[in-house]
């Protein structure tokens, strides 16, 4: 309820500032209202944020409003990723109305706050938003780093390669994406899709990855390996959107508000085995068997005791795995027991849909309105529910689709009843 609340009260703040008939000092109080909001309420609205924030018409509250673009920026590399993907969302709208200077100084400015974490509240918000009981208790303190210069240093060359590696990583998906669309042969369009990311697997050790459909206060995971054979394009006769699937190692020492304070993930890109210990993961290597097991039982479960489950298990029916095709849980476990990083006791898996040639604001506004009828079903006491999936534009054209994972995907219920098996051989 908490939390719906503020989500009205932050819309109605934006609503308020981009209608004319507010006076100077409304929308000077409004700016200050927009620095006491919630940073995951915020993270919700970015579309709705962002563009109340570049069309402002007055030159001295747009100023105040880009500068509060900048600061959601310093808070959180994760936030200062999704804003930057909303600029490239909306810059050809803006540049074909003459905005394309402002728009600039915005974008350039972001990659700079974000890999310096700066989160000093810009004058005279300081005064104002500090004072006030609105100070959000998860906000970063403002105190400079007591850490080494040398530590500080390292960290923001560490915030500067993720940040310029994750939006390259994206990029090339999403052209991937567009370019698999001139394949008049769709069959060989799996086999340029999977032969693309084969290449990319290849200098995966030298990126700093992570998965891009998460939150600001959500652990890092940090992508390790792309699972290339279970990677599919989807059946399109105009576009290409593509499902990808990878491996990833939960980073539970660090969010996605600053990875770069990982005790997991070393400076040079390898992994230990666990925060507590020394050891470093080698990929492939065979591991310890108790910290193994205490690994897997930390990440949600244990594969020794997936595999005594499976030995007293009957084989499964193969007429049923035929009509349905295999459970993502059977999937998870096949890729891990195959793959070199599967003995990592904070292995997981994640997968997302790539589009390019369709506008996925659209898909973010109807999302949004999904969960405001979910919001208002569950106030009402009713028990149906909707929960709308992640979609994130990463340009006018193009962006990343969260996967749902279905005991039944729709692709093989969409399957001619008469390519199934029929009931008889069940």
């Amino acid at each position: 309820m908490k939390r719906a609340q503020e989500r009205h009260e932050l819309l109605e703040t934006l609503q308020t500032l981009s209608s004319s008939g507010s006076s100077h000092e409304e929308r000077l109080k409004l700016v200050a209202k927009l620095f006491q909001s919630n940073l995951n309420i915020i993270e919700d609205c970015m579309l709705q944020v962002t563009h109340v924030c570049i069309t402002q018409p007055h030159p001295e509250i747009q100023q105040h409003l880009s500068s509060f673009l900048h600061w959601l920026a310093g808070n959180s590399l994760m936030l200062a990723l999704k804003l930057s993907w909303t600029i490239d969302a909306i810059t050809d709208f803006f540049i074909s109305s003459g905005m394309s200077d402002q728009i600039k100084k915005i974008h350039d400015r972001i990659e700079t706050v974000a890999i310096n974490q700066d989160r000093q509240l810009p004058a005279p918000w300081d005064r104002l938003v500090l004072a006030g009981a609105g100070r959000r208790a998860h906000a970063a303190p403002l105190t400079r780093e007591d850490r080494p210069d040398a530590d500080v240093v390292m960290r923001k060359e560490q915030r500067l390669k993720l940040y310029n590696d994750e939006r390259a990583f994206v990029s090339f998906l999403t052209d991937l994406s567009n370019q698999l669309r001139f394949f008049p042969d769709r069959s060989k369009r799996k086999v340029e899709l999977r032969k693309r990311l084969a290449e990319v697997n290849e200098h995966l050790a030298s990126l700093r990855l992570v998965h891009p459909l998460c939150r600001s206060n959500d652990h890092v995971r940090w992508i390790v390996h792309i699972a290339v054979e279970e990677c599919t394009v989807f059946s399109s006769r105009e576009r290409a959107p593509y499902l990808i699937r990878y491996e990833v190692v939960v980073d539970d020492t660090a969010t996605l508000a600053d990875p770069s304070q990982s005790r997991l993930r070393q400076k040079d890109g390898s992994f230990k085995v666990s925060s507590a210990s020394q050891d470093v993961y080698v990929p492939g290597a065979d591991m310890d068997d108790s910290s193994s097991s205490s690994g897997e039982e930390a990440a949600g479960g244990s594969r020794s005791r997936s595999r005594s489950s499976r030995a007293g298990a009957a084989p499964p029916n193969e007429a049923l795995q035929s009509a349905f095709g295999e459970s993502a849980e059977e999937r998870h476990a096949r890729i891990r027991r195959e793959s070199p990083w599967g003995a990592h006791p904070n292995w997981s898996m994640n997968s997302m849909i790539v589009k390019a040639g369709d506008d996925l604001r659209q898909e973010e506004l109807a999302l949004q309105l999904i969960y405001m009828f979910d919001r208002v079903w569950s106030e009402a006491g009713l028990t149906c529910r909707a929960h709308p999936y992640v979609a994130l534009p990463t340009s006018s054209d193009s962006g990343l689709l969260e996967w749902w994972r279905t005991p039944t995907p729709w692709m093989e219920l969409k399957r001619p009843v008469a390519s199934r098996p029929s009931i008889n051989s069940m």
